[in-house]
């Protein structure tokens, strides 16, 4: 189902100009926010299958614990708080979210340092753990990140670390991103479109890491041939909708059972720390 709605927000443009609407689209969740229930003639504006509309002040508390962190998939992650302030810096200046939003962000960064909540490994780390081939150093020198967001940069930042000689940026955008990159990360790795990644890669066997949202055709069958292509020796796919349906030993995206054990694993080390924070965001929002 999340996959129908990532593909229908593509049509969606106005929301947040109607009845004071706020769409927080993340990796794995597609929600709208509104300050008052709008007309029964604008809710088409929002694909029937949208996961969920949160009205009034229902509103705050929730924001506040999605950018914590203790409603993730992987407690504590740490991009959904950048993605949820993210999409209330798009609202404009008079929009009645946007201060709502702001608040939320900034109790919800406030709790994750006062109470030390943060993923025991992140999406980065657990990707790094799931790719199938021996070290890298000795097998599989380069790596291919699909991606131009802050998950995307923060696996390229990573993968000198994980042990990969040479990183190479897919996006549709390389200028864009260039220009995102901090210069530490700029001078080490290779930014391109899809059509000149074999070229960048030289020939040498990678792993890749897809982390992005926005996989629409044609782009989807572009990242799927690299993918599939032989000299790829394993893939972790970080999408909300994957490029391929099915796992293999090659291939493992985010709803795969190794991916949901190695969360597991995660989340039962911070599990006493979410419980925490959420405690913390009841009893605050209960005195409000």
């Amino acid at each position: 189902m999340i996959s129908s709605v990532h593909q229908q927000l593509a049509a969606v443009t106005d929301i947040q100009n109607t009845g004071g609407g706020l769409l927080l689209h993340t990796c794995q969740r597609v929600e709208v926010y509104r300050a008052a229930r709008p007309p029964v003639k604008e809710l088409g504006l929002v694909p029937a299958v949208s996961a969920r509309t949160v009205v009034g002040e229902a509103a705050a508390r929730r924001l506040t614990e999605i950018a914590a962190g203790v409603r993730s998939e992987l407690l504590g992650e740490r991009f959904v708080l950048g993605q949820v302030e993210a999409a209330g810096r798009r609202l404009p200046a008079t929009h009645p979210l946007k201060a709502l939003v702001a608040e939320s962000v900034s109790i919800a960064r406030w709790l994750r340092v006062e109470h030390g909540f943060a993923a025991a490994v992140d999406y980065p780390g657990l990707a790094f753990s799931l790719l199938t081939t021996d070290p890298p150093t000795r097998r599989t020198p380069a790596l291919l990140v699909v991606g131009g967001g802050a998950l995307a940069r923060a696996v390229a930042a990573d993968a000198l670390a994980a042990g990969y000689r040479d990183t190479v940026m897919v996006t549709r955008s390389p200028k864009r991103l260039r220009k995102r990159l901090t210069p530490e990360i700029r001078a080490r790795v290779s930014v391109c479109t899809p059509e000149h990644a074999g070229k960048q890669l030289a020939g040498s066997p990678w792993d890749a890491v897809v982390a992005t949202t926005n996989l629409v055709e044609p782009y989807r069958l572009q990242v799927a041939a690299l993918l599939d292509d032989r000299g790829c020796e394993s893939a972790v796919d970080l999408s909300g909708l994957p490029v391929h349906e099915h796992t293999s030993d090659r291939y493992e995206h985010m709803y795969g059972q190794r991916f949901a054990r190695a969360i597991a694993r995660q989340n039962e080390v911070i599990s006493d720390r979410a419980e925490q924070v959420r405690q913390a965001i009841a009893d605050l929002y209960r005195e409000l």
